[in-house]
């Protein structure tokens, strides 16, 4: 089946968990230099903290939480687009991807790649199915299903290989998307923070199979 994709740099918009945290912060803070707003911001930018750490984001101590959110966008994700599926993603932008690679990106220092695809669906619900599937040899395995969203992440390591290997899934009524990353184990500090803001980043405009 034919795909056709594209890639943006920077991403088009915010993602996805970062808006929420600064909708969220705005809303409550009564004025934007009272205390309670400042404690607001400074809960907001914990909740992006571990992202920051491992991002090119430069010194943030005087920035507002939106200059933060537009700095950590523009310096650290990318996003792809599947314009057959209309899937739009966002990950990070250490890997790239290679024309002649199809689907297929590497990290720079080629340790972790990262394969985003989108198969047919055809109204079957999958992803219970694969909830169910466990890899043998794997430990530490971790999932995320909300099934009202369609999306599932699953999280495994191979303790023989010490290898991560994350699968994130969003299934709409004709399509099932899948970003699956792979990366050492010694590098799960790196990825892992990003593994839910990719999940809450992947839309369709195709509404969830739920």
């Amino acid at each position: 089946m034919k795909q056709i994709w594209k890639r943006i740099l920077p991403a088009a918009a915010a993602g996805v968990l970062l808006i929420a945290v600064l909708a969220a912060a705005e809303e409550a803070a009564p004025a934007a230099d009272s205390g309670e707003g400042s404690a607001v911001q400074q809960e907001g930018y914990a909740e992006i903290e571990s992202l920051l750490e491992n991002s090119e984001v430069p010194q943030t101590e005087d920035m507002t939480l939106e200059e933060i959110t537009d700095a950590f966008n523009n310096g650290s994700m990318k996003e792809f687009l599947n314009v057959e599926s209309g899937l739009s993603v966002q990950y990070p932008a250490v890997f790239e991807f290679q024309d002649d690679a199809g689907y297929l990106a590497v990290a720079g220092d080629g340790q972790a790649t990262l394969e985003i695809t989108s198969v047919q669906n055809q109204g079957a619900k999958l992803l219970k199915n694969i909830l169910e599937i466990t890899g043998d040899g794997m430990k530490d395995a971790k999932t995320e299903y909300n099934p009202d969203a369609g999306t599932l992440l699953l999280r495994r390591v191979n303790p023989k290989e010490k290898t991560v290997y994350a699968d994130l899934y969003l299934e709409t009524k004709s399509w099932l998307h899948h970003a699956a990353l792979v990366y050492p184990e010694s590098q799960e500090n790196l990825y892992d923070p990003y593994l839910l803001y990719m999940l809450h980043s992947m839309t369709s405009n195709e509404s969830a199979q739920g």
